[in-house]
Formats: structure tokens, C-alpha cells, sequence
């Protein structure tokens, strides 16, 4: 996945903006228009990662997470359906998990 950073100057103020575009900043859009209320959605990538560093630092025992693969479709709140593809496979709805936690 690769970004592209563009440097806007804003000539009426004294300020910068800055734009990002690319791969990565359409998958950030469609998880974060597509996820649900409470939870933190996740890339397939992203997952992965967390699944490294936890077998290599042996904390998966003391997360107090729970990780769902998502099975139904990924919409916005508009009813907008996106395909899992467009985010690099199924994504993985997080919540809290244990004792005390809804």
C-alpha cells in the first residue's frame, strides 16, 4: 500500500494544508464509513500485525479485546455497500471483552 503526500500552500492564510491520497487513504475511508457504533474495525493487514505481536510478546492472555472477523457486508450509514476487497479481504470488528463490559 503506498500514499502519496501532497503540499498545499494556502496563499490567503499563513498556514499549510496538507492532502493525502492514495491506496491506504481509500481503505481508511471505506473502514471508518463502514464501521460500526462502540467498535474499532480493522484491515485483514492490520490484524495480522496485532497477531505477530502478541505471539511474540506473549500479551494475548492479558488483552482484554475481543476480535470478531465481520461476516456481514460492509455499508455506510447512507446505505453505501463496499466490497471486502477494496480493503484488502475481511476486516475484524474489536470490542471489550471480560468481566464488567458489554
Amino acid at each position: 500500500m503506498g500514499t502519496t503526500l501532497v503540499r498545499e500552500l494556502a496563499f490567503a492564510e499563513d498556514m499549510q494544508r496538507y492532502h493525502l491520497f492514495g491506496d491506504l487513504m481509500s481503505q481508511l475511508e471505506v473502514l471508518e464509513a463502514c464501521g460500526k457504533p462502540g467498535m474499532v474495525q480493522l484491515s485483514p493487514k492490520c490484524k495480522e500485525a496485532i497477531d505477530e505481536s502478541m505471539r511474540a510478546t506473549g500479551r494475548a492472555a492479558k488483552l482484554d479485546l475481543v476480535f470478531t472477523e465481520r461476516t456481514d457486508e460492509l455499508k455506510t450509514s447512507k446505505g453505501e455497500v463496499h466490497s471486502f476487497d477494496e480493503v484488502g479481504g475481511r476486516t475484524w470488528l474489536v470490542s471489550r471483552g471480560g468481566a464488567g463490559h458489554a
